[in-house]
């Protein structure tokens, strides 16, 4: 099956089909793609749009932000992370914060925030207004 024809093309390749190889090549290529991203990002002041999500019995925060790359307008996802069931607004906003350091966007170039109408999200988005950029804001 896979090995024979996968085995064939990593021989023609020259790369290797080992669980470690293939691992780095992952956090190789995700590496690259984060590098690439904070230096499209750095300065651009942008929209966050966050949505929360569940699939088999898991819950996922997807944080995605919207910006202008020259004239063109870019949406891109800066993570997709397991949450709580009971996911807090304090929660939220703890990912979305250390998303954003490790991209080294800060806080202050959001200009609005998009999410839905779910309990938890409506609280998030107000945080902004609620000293969410604030490194000093007593929920951190």
């Amino acid at each position: 099956g896979f090995t024979a024809i996968g085995g064939e093309l990593a021989e023609k390749l020259q790369v290797s089909l080992d669980g470690e190889q293939i691992r780095g090549y992952v956090y190789e290529a995700a590496e690259a793609e984060r590098k690439a991203l904070k230096e499209e990002v750095a300065g651009k002041l942008v929209f966050l749009k966050l949505d929360a999500a569940t699939g088999n019995c898991s819950n996922y925060l997807g944080i995605n932000v919207r910006y202008l790359n020259g004239q063109e307008r870019k949406t891109r996802t800066l993570a997709v992370l397991p949450i709580s069931r009971d996911h807090t607004p304090t929660e939220i906003k703890g990912m979305v914060r250390e998303t954003f350091k490790r991209l080294g966007i800060p806080m202050e170039n959001v200009l609005a925030s998009v999410t839905d109408n779910s309990p938890n999200m409506v609280k998030t988005a107000d945080l902004p207004n609620k000293n969410f950029i604030s490194s000093s804001d007593p929920e951190s």
